[in-house]
């Protein structure tokens, strides 16, 4: 039995064990689904399921035994038949007795009185017949299951793609009254089944002398066209038919993403897909996902010489969005403003009126952006400032600090960036950075502070001890450098690594006049035979150091 089978078998145990699907049901009515019975069970009634010992006794089944399917007796937990049955079921399928596993759904489809109980009964009865390979008869169970649920229907997907019967799956993501979401949610699985098996050309093929589409087909082949073969021209009338028919939001959305993509590509009248774009811009409510979508508009719309609406696009992200798409947006404007030879009187317009200038974060961000075109770091940085205390996104905090260390002044760039400690950012990367800033500006003593702290927050990293170590080693604290290094080696999970740095060690312990612990050092090198690529150079020392 191949891997997939098992994985549907165990999926359909997990679906009957107590989960019920919460859905409305078609029909209500409490006739079973009828099922054939293999070997009718007798019910019993014994106060717990048992098993013999090795010495003939009765013991209790314990969890997780490897019980043998023959010893397990037909018992039945008063007032929980139905549940035993099922309980029951999942232990026999795990030891492959499929035919008695059937006859135990059989009962307790006899005895289950829940409509929707049923429901998963059956459908973890179709599930033995797939494992025992009778196609044809799982597939009657699944037709004649009332439940047309997208939870249903989606396991019905999923168990025909997971046998392969490609077109059985399709049937089913073709049925009626399936959502967008559901359908735009599942037909890439199906897609990436086909490709995995080699089968997505006569699938396709199939699909193309089709007179009439569903959705889900609609959309399989516009993506195959578009993500798989990369034939632009044949996946826009698919994008287009589903562009109309789709009514979410969500689903008109990724549509109008790839129709601007296919139209920018395919078709010489790039003004449908900025009107696509545009339409995708108007359905998106995520000011994020929609700063993104303006930033793709602006470059489009330089494409097909529209700079006033590029220009419009970037502005409305620098005022209303946040984080670095902001400055992007600065950047990709200024570029475009540039081509179109606009840059300086946009420029020249915002000097005159800084009254104005001064509360438009659009117009500061083109202003510090185009300083630093001109060299002008600390006029850029001045921008920043202002532009901090209109919007205070860290982003500009980080950027005040990027331009000082850039521009040699590394105490300041620290300084900038101890702001963000208390805003949630990442304090490991942000001391061994304040640790590296610090020690550039040749402030030694702030740099092991910050070194220390960062050693705290993970004090069992080797590139933290290390990093400290070396700082030691450059104020020639040798002593501290030596006992940094050899506790980095405690911690290191490469060889290279750990010889390394306790080389480093004997060198500093050597240097603070510590021969002895430098030569023991060195000795735990020489001796250790996963140490060769610096057995060479520490036997070099050693016999510097005994002379």
């Amino acid at each position: 039995m191949n891997k997939g089978i098992l994985a549907v078998v165990v999926v359909f145990a997990v679906l009957i064990c107590g989960v019920v699907i919460s859905v409305k049901m078609n029909n209500t009515s409490d006739s079973p689904v009828e099922l054939p019975v293999a070997n009718p069970v007798k019910e019993q009634a014994a106060p717990e399921a048992v098993v013999k010992s090795p010495k003939g006794e009765q013991e209790p089944i314990k969890k997780g035994a490897p019980v043998e399917a023959e010893e397990i007796p037909i018992v039945v937990k008063e007032g929980m038949p139905v549940k035993y049955y099922r309980e029951q079921s999942k232990l026999l399928i795990k030891y492959k007795k499929y035919d008695e596993a059937r006859a135990h759904l059989s009962m307790a489809l006899t005895l289950e009185k829940d409509s929707q109980r049923r429901q998963l009964i059956s459908l973890n009865y179709a599930g033995i017949l797939l494992a025992q390979k009778d196609m044809a008869a799982a597939y009657e169970i699944f037709d004649s299951i009332v439940d047309r649920s997208e939870q249903v229907t989606e396991l019905k997907v999923k168990t025909c793609i997971e046998h392969n019967d490609f077109n059985k799956a399709r049937r089913y993501l073709s049925g009626k009254n399936l959502t967008e979401a559901f359908i735009i949610k599942n037909t890439p699985v199906l897609l990436a089944a086909l490709q995995k098996q080699r089968q997505t050309a006569p699938f396709i093929n199939k699909l193309e002398t089709e007179k009439t589409l569903s959705e889900s087909d609609t959309l399989l082949l516009a993506d195959y066209y578009f993500n798989v073969v990369r034939n632009y021209k044949k996946a826009l009338p698919h994008y287009e038919s589903l562009y109309k028919t789709f009514e979410k939001k969500e689903s008109k959305i990724l549509c109008a993403l790839k129709l601007a993509v296919v139209y920018q590509s395919s078709n010489p009248d790039s003004d449908v897909s900025i009107t696509i774009l545009e339409d995708a811009i108007f359905y998106e409510q995520n000011l994020a996902k929609r700063c993104n979508y303006k930033l793709s508009l602006a470059r489009l719309a330089a494409l097909n010489k529209q700079p006033d609406l590029s220009e419009t696009s970037c502005n409305y992200i620098m005022k209303k969005g946040s984080g670095r798409i902001t400055i992007e947006a600065a950047t990709v404007l200024i570029k475009i403003l540039t081509d179109f030879k606009r840059l300086e009187a946009v420029v020249n317009g915002y000097l005159s009126d800084k009254t104005a200038t001064e509360k438009n974060p659009a117009a500061l961000l083109i202003l510090a952006e185009y300083s630093l075109q001109k060299d002008d770091a600390e006029k850029a940085i001045s921008y920043y400032k202002q532009l901090r205390k209109i919007k205070g996104h860290l982003v500009y905090t980080r950027r005040i600090a990027q331009l000082y260390e850039a521009n040699g002044n590394h105490i300041k760039a620290a300084e900038a960036l101890q702001e963000t400690i208390k805003a949630g950012s990442d304090k490991y990367i942000l001391y061994g950075k304040l640790h590296a800033l610090y020690k550039a500006g040749g402030d030694k003593k702030s740099a092991i502070a910050w070194a220390e702290r960062q050693k705290e927050l993970t004090p069992n990293n080797p590139i933290a001890l290390e990093r400290m170590a070396r700082t030691h080693l450059k104020l020639k604290n040798y002593e501290e450098a030596a006992k940094g290094f050899y506790e980095a080696a405690k911690y290191s999970k490469h060889a290279s690594q750990k010889y390394n740095v306790l080389y480093k060690s004997a060198k500093a312990y050597n240097d603070a006049g510590n021969k002895k612990e430098a030569l023991r050092i060195l000795n735990e090198i020489i001796d250790d035979p996963a140490s060769v690529k610096f057995n060479g150079i520490a036997k070099q020392l050693l016999k510097k150091l005994t002379k």
